[in-house]
């Protein structure tokens, strides 16, 4: 006990002597044990680690090690996980011969993670140094951290110039602080011209870590609002999407969140029905709709060489699934294209699956298109059948289509029906099928 009383000293001794030589002091901190009730105490003790390393670099701060944190309060019988009450901070300030605490907190509330972080004057139990910082995923939280040690850094080296009587004046100072922000001198030069506080850009970047300078210069320059700016934030809403957002002059979220978010709508959809002019949410699910690029399609049908079809020597059940994909951009003008491509499983007393790929062309006006396909059938594992097909039909809503199908081409063999041997030897051989699909 003696030897760490002697050490505490001893720092405390060569701090002064830095001060009083002009040198820039360096606070002796004491970093309590990250405290959260929603994450593992293994994470928050690396995150505690990690927020000592980082405000080593900083040289601003003589960090205390948590190994003599420790034994110090376990020899005042004083919890560490207990450390960071308020009625404790004195004492433990007193038996540390520290002149600052710094106390963090992390808790997820909602979708969000919360990241607080004071730094206190041991002496008068006054706040250095308070910070909030909000992140959506865990894995930022490192970042989180860099990104908040580095504003304290900001801080720190502000308020020692400013206290000390250097000559700098403030626009030196503001300048500094854009620098440490990481502002290039070209950025500086703008964000001087404009009056820029850097404060104000650490307020927005607290909602969100990724907010570089360069952003925040855009948000100057065509004059939008950081009160704005910070509601966008605050819902996660990334500066890429707010930045769009303020082009098309939305100002509020209100109508996404009442409206569109109660549909499970996206942001980007908010701002697409807006930009179209299309306000009610239910209009634009249909107006999206209208843009849909593929189809997944499952039906059924009957397939017969003759009608009607008692008189049929061959007929077959016909299984569809298949795969469209729409070559034109909207699907609800007066035409439309597709390619389509899928598996005929023939069905009687024995199975046939025959892959099949067309092209479909459609005229009409939403929600009723008359539909003509052709196509080639091609199957050469079970015996053999290969046809050309015309398929005329009608398409319903998007989601179901009726159709007429006639193919052409060589016989199919007996596996696919018991009934064939009429048509067996022909070179050539056709039948018909009705299909009704189902399209997803």
């Amino acid at each position: 006990m003696k030897k760490i009383i002697f050490m505490m000293i001893l720092n405390l001794a060569v701090s002064w002597a830095m001060e009083s030589a002009g040198e820039h002091p360096m606070h002796k901190i004491a970093v309590m044990d990250v405290r959260s009730t929603t994450i593992e105490s293994g994470k928050t003790q690396m995150l505690t680690e990690i927020l000592r390393t980082e405000l080593f670099r900083i040289h601003k701060f003589k960090i205390m090690e948590r190994g003599v944190i420790q034994q110090v309060l376990e020899e005042q019988k004083i919890v560490l996980s207990a450390a960071s009450d308020d009625k404790n901070i004195v004492k433990i300030g007193k038996l540390l011969a520290v002149d600052r605490l710094c106390i963090c907190h992390t808790e997820f509330f909602d979708s969000s993670l919360t990241l607080n972080v004071r730094i206190i004057d041991v002496q008068t139990l006054v706040v250095d140094y308070a910070e909030n910082v909000f992140v959506k995923q865990e894995t930022e939280i490192l970042n989180a951290i860099r990104e908040m040690v580095k504003k304290i850094d900001m801080y720190y080296s502000v308020q020692y110039e400013m206290n000390s009587g250097n000559s700098e004046n403030k626009e030196e100072l503001q300048a500094r602080k854009w620098k440490i922000l990481g502002a290039d001198e070209q950025q500086t030069a703008e964000l001087m011209k404009f009056s820029a506080d850097a404060d104000d850009y650490l307020g927005l970047r607290q909602y969100d870590i990724s907010f570089s300078v360069a952003e925040f210069l855009e948000i100057i320059k065509n004059g939008w609002s950081a009160e704005i700016l910070k509601g966008f934030f605050s819902e996660g809403i990334p500066y890429s999407k707010a930045r769009r957002a303020l082009s098309l002059g939305i100002t509020t979220l209100k109508q996404y969140i009442e409206s569109f978010q109660r549909y499970r709508l996206t942001f980007d959809d908010y701002l697409d029905a807006y930009q179209n002019s299309i306000l009610d949410p239910v209009v634009y699910k249909k107006y999206k709709n209208g843009y849909t690029k593929d189809r997944f399609i499952a039906g059924l049908g009957i397939a017969a060489d003759n009608i009607p079809l008692g008189n049929a020597a061959y007929k077959v059940f016909i299984l569809n699934i298949g795969w469209e994909h729409f070559l034109t951009d909207f699907q609800r003008g007066q035409t439309k294209r597709s390619t389509e491509t899928g598996l005929f499983a023939m069905i009687n007393k024995s199975f046939a699956p025959v892959p099949y790929i067309q092209a479909n062309w459609y005229i009409g006006k939403y929600p009723y298109y008359f539909k003509t396909s052709g196509g080639l059938l091609l199957e050469l594992l079970v015996g053999g059948h290969v046809a050309a097909y015309v398929r005329p039909g009608i398409e319903i809503k998007e989601h179901f289509e009726w159709t007429l199908f006639y193919a052409i081409g060589n016989a199919p063999v007996k596996k696919y029906s018991n009934s064939v041997s009429a048509n067996t030897g022909k070179y050539l051989f056709s039948y018909w099928a009705f299909m009704l699909n189902a399209k997803f």
